[in-house]
């Protein structure tokens, strides 16, 4: 439910800043550029929508990677899922600490490497598990969130215009992970528990 919501909230948040943004184009403006109300495609109303959309959105985030963790069997997969609850308190941060606070690019930045980790380490460990298609969308979705920034950085300037067009990309990766395993949680949950009555 949290996960479902988070990515909904998110995607609600920066859906209406668009349409509210005097100016913007994800050919020529980053997302973060709807956070910041000095910003030719920024407001008050599309800064409130943006960063009140990451943060609300970070926060049922980190709940639905706290219960995944609990819910997950083997070591590397609750790794995984602890990485993904600390990516999100900076998704979080991004909101907290909008374009122009010297903490946002550390923090955006981090969110996406956090989350090319967080997803690697939680499918290896769902494929040594024997989950070979949560581990192979965990894996797919971290690789490619990983591809998309490589080719942005590989062909300039890693804030040149159009900056929204990787981040957009790269949230759909985590969007398709998160909303797969919001699905897939109470069965590992079930499952992990049955093993661990098993184990007494």
């Amino acid at each position: 439910m949290a996960g479902t919501a988070s990515v909904a909230v998110v995607f609600v948040g920066v859906a209406t800043a668009i349409a509210l943004s005097p100016s913007f184009a994800f050919g020529a403006n980053a997302l973060s550029d709807l956070g910041n109300p000095g910003h030719s495609a920024g407001t008050p109303a599309t800064a409130l929508a943006f960063n009140g959309g990451l943060i609300v959105g970070g926060v049922l985030g980190t709940a639905f990677a706290l219960a995944l963790a609990l819910a997950s069997g083997g070591a590397l997969a609750r790794l995984g899922a602890m990485l993904f609850g600390v990516a999100t308190v900076l998704l979080a941060a991004i909101g907290v600490f909008p374009q122009g606070h010297a903490l946002h690019f550390p923090v955006a930045s981090g969110f996406y490497v956090l989350f090319s980790a967080s997803t690697l380490a939680f499918g290896v460990g769902r494929l040594h598990a024997g989950r070979r298609g949560s581990g192979a969308v965990s894996i797919g979705a971290g690789i490619g969130n990983l591809a998309v920034w490589l080719l942005w950085i590989g062909r300039g300037a890693i804030d040149r215009p159009g900056l929204a067009i990787p981040e957009i990309a790269g949230a759909l990766f985590v969007a398709l992970w998160v909303l797969v395993h919001a699905r897939q949680s109470p069965p590992i949950d079930r499952r992990t528990n049955a093993n661990r009555t098993r184990d007494r």
